[in-house]
């Protein structure tokens, strides 16, 4: 039962009061269960800290796809070809340039008149007495005073040879036989070593083309009388006269 001060207090105002909350409290459940099934069709319905947490990590990175085929080659452009441009006059004459310096002289066919050319020449043991003969022959040949050659370029008279230690006659200058030299038309042999040959000796020189006492244009052969084993080195100069 009530207590008396309990029922002092319910009164009707009370009762109804009490009557409406009990009913009230069944919408307030409805409601509950209403706002669970509220859809969502946008992002800025979540509270950014919960889409935070949503958010996954990202995943790795795929494998990359094959090469696509090479298309194909486009079209050629099209172009003008460019006019062709007007041609200029043509310039003043200019003027005439220094004389240049003389070049040098190409294949010579006769030694230069007054130019002077040398050689050397040698013969080794020999195995009997007898007649040693050298050729000397002229790198560049004189100009011969007849064709065919029927007399020597060089007459005897300037064919010279000197032994060693001799002095030079006329016709070689002051050459020796280390700095042979021949004077315009002459050719003088000079004897470094002179070994075996017969004492007094006299040597000769031969034009091969005219078969005369002298030089030819193409040199001369030199012959003297040696021992057994008589050897021979010199060298010679002739100058073109």
């Amino acid at each position: 039962m009530l207590s008396k001060k309990l029922r002092e207090r319910l009164t009707y105002k009370n009762l109804f009061i009490a009557v409406l909350l009990v009913f009230a409290l069944p919408g307030v459940a409805f409601a509950g269960t209403q706002a669970k099934k509220i859809l969502i069709t946008s992002t800025k319905q979540i509270s950014p800290s919960v889409l935070k947490k949503l958010k996954g990590a990202d995943g790795a990175p795929g494998a990359q796809g094959p090469v696509g085929l090479t298309g194909p080659a486009g079209a050629a452009g099209v172009g003008s070809v460019g006019k062709e441009g007007v041609k200029g006059e043509k310039g003043d004459k200019g003027e005439t340039g220094k004389e240049g310096r003389p070049g040098e002289t190409g294949f010579t066919e006769t030694l230069p008149k007054g130019k002077t050319e040398t050689g050397t020449w040698a013969f080794g043991a020999t195995s009997a007495e007898g007649l040693a003969r050298i050729p000397i022959s002229f790198s560049i040949p004189l100009k011969a005073k007849a064709i065919p050659a029927t007399e020597p370029a060089l007459s005897a008279s300037q064919v010279h040879f000197v032994g060693h230690g001799e002095l030079a006659p006329a016709g070689c200058g002051s050459g020796t036989d280390t700095i042979p030299e021949a004077e315009p038309g002459n050719l003088c042999v000079y004897a470094f070593i002179l070994v075996g040959a017969i004492v007094p000796f006299e040597v000769e020189f031969t034009d091969p083309g005219s078969f005369t006492s002298g030089a030819g244009a193409g040199g001369t052969i030199m012959a003297l009388n040696v021992h057994a084993g008589a050897v021979g080195i010199g060298d010679w100069a002739v100058t073109a006269p």
